[in-house]
């Protein structure tokens, strides 16, 4: 018997084929358009804070260091044999950070600030680099206020922002799913990769100054994103998705100028 590929059939195909690749290309799209998004309001507030002739304010630069804590959460792999979910066990790590900003002078209470930090939550059986890029809506509370610290000597404030993630992560594949999900005898070799993703930053902190323009502070700081890595192995794309939701303990020395 003889198969028949009818025009019909061929139609049907190239419609499904043409569907999906516009749907990804939307998809695509779509992502590219809110990382442009991102983007253009980190540089915004990168602006507002590196040009003072765009704001009149009392400016701040502040250095930290601190604690990072990520919760334990499932690490997804996939290929085109399937998909393997996995309990990832991620490491306390250090993490340092420099911010740099604004306090309005007719708003006081009302800041801009753009933050840069690192930090490295390794899990069983590999390692992340970190590296989120935040720009900072921030407002203080001035309490203590005196002759010599007429905007506050105690200073409670919170801050909330977008945040653009650099990621990297590197494993051994031959300590994961990737062998059976590629349906190949155990071999060894590095998944390497690194991607750029969207975030949430919040912080809240008490500073006190000392002096007429120093001061230390203690923060809690929580950050929320989701990478999604991608690397070839053997000819097959693999992905490596999780979610990393971070707690952060901080103390810091801030000068304002």
């Amino acid at each position: 018997m003889k198969t028949d590929y009818s025009n019909n059939n061929v139609v049907r195909i190239s419609t499904s084929y043409s569907i999906s690749a516009t749907l990804n290309q939307l998809k695509r799209r779509k992502a590219k358009m809110k990382l442009r998004g991102l983007m253009i309001s980190l540089l915004a507030v990168g602006l507002l804070t590196l040009n003072p002739s765009f704001a009149a304010a009392e400016k701040f630069a502040a250095l930290y260091v601190g604690g990072a804590f990520t919760t334990n959460e499932d690490i997804d792999i996939s290929a085109s044999g399937g998909k393997d979910t996995a309990k990832a066990d991620f490491d306390n790590s250090f993490t340092v950070g420099y911010r740099m900003g604004y306090w309005f002078e007719p708003l006081p209470w009302l800041g801009l600030a753009l933050d840069v930090s690192y930090f490295a939550p390794d899990y069983d059986n590999g390692d992340l680099d970190i590296i989120p890029l935040t720009g900072l809506v921030m407002f203080r509370l001035p309490l203590m206020k005196s002759k010599d610290y007429p905007k506050g000597q105690l200073l409670p404030y919170v801050g909330v922002g977008p945040g653009a993630f650099f990621s990297k992560i590197k494993y051994d594949v031959a300590n994961s799913a990737v062998p059976a999900l590629l349906k190949k005898p155990p071999f060894s070799g590095n998944y390497s990769d690194w991607t750029l993703d969207i975030g949430l930053d919040v912080r809240a902190g008490l500073s006190r100054m000392f002096g007429h323009n120093r001061a230390v502070f203690l923060e809690y700081r929580f950050t929320k994103f989701s990478p999604d890595f991608k690397d070839n192995v053997l000819g097959q794309t693999v992905r490596t998705e999780t979610d990393l939701n971070t707690h952060n303990v901080l103390i810091g020395f801030s000068y304002n100028f």
